[in-house]
């Protein structure tokens, strides 16, 4: 009999494959391998900042995946980076819309402003 667990219902959905009903593949690609070429704009720092970021959820992950299988496990002793990872999004610019305008047109309407 299964107990009932916050993965339950996926076991029942899927009980062959630990993937939670998610595919990686299918939303963000294959993994990053060492044999990959990065970008050419990455500096060493952020290449190594990216690094220490996969590293930590590869183990994190494999923790996860160990208590799956086994059940609790003793506390691990792994230690999320604390750099930051805001550089791997693009910089979004600025959404033009005619919220301005319509804000200047309110004003003047008011007698606000000129």
């Amino acid at each position: 009999m299964l107990q009932d667990t916050a993965f339950t219902d996926y076991r029942e959905l899927d009980d062959g494959d630990l993937s939670l009903g998610l595919i990686a593949a299918d939303t963000l690609g294959s993994p990053p391998r060492l044999s990959d070429t990065p970008w050419s704009e990455w500096t060493a720092e952020q290449k190594q900042t990216m690094w220490e970021h996969v590293e930590y959820h590869t183990n994190k992950i494999a923790e996860i995946t160990k208590c799956w299988a086994s059940g609790p496990i003793p506390k691990l002793q792994l230690r999320q980076p604390k750099t930051d990872l805001s550089f791997i999004y693009a910089k979004s610019g600025t959404k033009k819309t005619n919220d301005d305008q319509k804000f200047l047109n309110y004003l003047r309407d008011k007698g606000i402003c000129g």
